[in-house]
């Protein structure tokens, strides 16, 4: 399953309660994908980079994707970041581990 999570934001919560959340989900065949819009969601090192590079997971689960202005990105380069890692990453190692078996 890929959630597609559109934000502006970090997230009022706890940081290390949601990134322990990301943990415990990397057993289950859900990969999300964040959508960060706004200079903000661009900026390296914030909330979500540090939930995209959450360490102690089985499968890296979470992915990336900052997006300053939407209407600047050709719909091709949007679709292929937005499902690149899910694809080509999550997809074959969630099968390795035999977290989804199709």
């Amino acid at each position: 399953m890929l959630v597609i999570f559109q934000t502006d934001g970090a997230p009022s919560d706890r940081w290390e309660a949601v990134a322990q959340a990301f943990r415990e989900a990397a057993d289950l065949p859900i990969f999300w994908m964040f959508v960060g819009l706004g200079a903000d969601a661009v900026t390296k090192g914030g909330f979500l980079d540090g939930m995209d590079n959450l360490p102690n997971r089985r499968v890296d689960n979470v992915g990336k994707m900052g997006i300053r202005n939407v209407t600047s990105i050709p719909d091709d380069q949007f679709y292929d970041d937005l499902l690149g890692e899910f694809l080509t990453g999550w997809l074959p190692a969630a099968r390795a581990e035999r977290i989804i078996t199709v």
